[in-house]
């Protein structure tokens, strides 16, 4: 057994994301259905990323940038993730909103080590999707997030996220207070 490789240890899912056309709308059902009280929200996300961060990259080539709302419910773990594209621009969430219509989209994993999970991932033919990742300055383990290709994954998108933002997020999810970056 030897030659097999070792499976990803992911542990349980942080966060469920959920694609909506109205994320405003969303949340309210949420919280009505729910009691899904509280929401964290990010700005809309685009592109193209801080000129400190580098390109992510889509299927080995840039991303073309998205525009998204983003919304987490303030209680989890699984936190609930609201993903509203805001763009044209044909990404995975517009286009598993034109397939499949709202519904879940990804689940979401802390790992320790993105690179060292992707390699892995590849030994089991997983590929990745999306890497945004950053070498930290003075080294260690890069920074970011990843996705692993839904086809690899028996139509699961996989989002891998760097452990050492846990904390921050965490805090921001408890207190309100978002930390810059």
């Amino acid at each position: 057994m030897d030659d097999v490789p070792a499976a990803l240890d992911l542990g349980a899912p942080y966060h469920i994301g959920i694609v909506v056309r109205d994320i405003d709308a969303a949340k309210e059902r949420y919280t009505a259905a729910f009691g899904v009280a509280e929401w964290r929200e990010r700005a809309p996300a685009s592109s193209p990323p801080p000129a400190t961060r580098p390109p992510a990259l889509w299927h080995g080539e840039p991303h073309p940038g998205i525009g998204a709302k983003l919304a987490f419910s303030s209680t989890g773990p699984p936190f609930l993730e609201l993903v509203q594209p805001t763009s044209d621009v044909e990404w995975s969430a517009t286009v598993h909103l034109r397939e499949h219509g709202e519904g879940i989209y990804h689940l979401g994993y802390w790992v320790d080590d993105i690179a060292e999970t992707l390699e892995q991932a590849a030994t089991h033919g997983i590929e990745a999707e999306l890497v945004s990742l950053r070498e930290p300055e003075g080294g260690g383990a890069p920074t970011g997030f990843a996705y692993l290709s839904p086809q690899d994954t028996l139509g699961v998108r996989i989002e891998l996220v760097a452990a050492v933002g846990r904390e921050n997020f965490l805090n921001w999810m408890s207190t309100g207070d978002r930390p810059e970056g």
